[in-house]
């Protein structure tokens, strides 16, 4: 059993083909907060890996949800390039030249977001936090996003081979937020018109 809750700012704004130029932009603010990693266990991973430290306390598992995403922004957008016949630029050009420089279409799809959400485990448990967490100039140089230093393993062998005292991290559940990602497709369309066939028919080439 786990319980979870979603709230988010949405929003979006739109212009369609003004001018040749269509965008669709939007922007999400939103915060998603479980008690369940959700995770599956395979490849003989053990239940402290994909499952809460104490079964019995699952509010102790209380955090970000694993698929957190605080930002997101999109922008989206078409444009046909004024240039050809019948077109704002070039409208009287032959169509042999048209054939070559008329008819293209730009297209982007920009993704910026924040990044995800991760723990910091040790032998599949949340780890004691026992120190700033900052990474140093050696993390860094390392490309460490945390000081390693400043955690603890939960489970401490009295003697090597042998179970220590366990207990649960003081550490909580996705905590730590990677690297902002961001993503962008562009492509280049050429509609180019097959009058022969019909007057509106266009071979597209990408």
């Amino acid at each position: 059993t786990g319980s979870s809750n979603y709230n988010a700012f949405q929003s979006k704004l739109e212009t369609r083909f003004t001018r040749g130029l269509s965008i669709l932009s939007t922007y999400t603010w939103a915060h998603a907060i479980d008690t369940s990693p959700g995770g599956i266990c395979s490849n003989g991973a053990s239940a402290r890996d994909c499952g809460p430290d104490d079964p019995t306390r699952p509010e102790l598992e209380r955090g970000n949800s694993d698929t957190d995403i605080r930002h997101r922004f999109t922008l989206a957008s078409v444009y046909d390039l004024p240039l050809g016949r019948g077109r704002r630029f070039g409208s009287g050009m032959p169509r042999a030249l048209d054939l070559l420089v008329g008819g293209f279409q730009l297209n982007n799809i920009i993704s910026a977001q924040s990044g995800p959400v991760y723990n910091v485990t040790c032998n599949g448990g949340r780890v004691d936090l026992i120190g700033d967490p900052t990474p140093t100039a050696a993390d860094e140089s390392q490309g460490r996003q945390l000081n390693r230093n400043a955690f603890r393993c939960a489970v401490t062998p009295i003697f090597p081979g042998l179970p220590g005292s366990a207990h649960i991290g003081s550490l909580g559940r996705n905590v730590f937020r990677g690297q902002k990602q961001f993503y962008w497709d562009a492509s280049v369309f050429k509609n180019i018109p097959v009058p022969a066939i019909s007057e509106d028919f266009n071979v597209q080439v990408r």
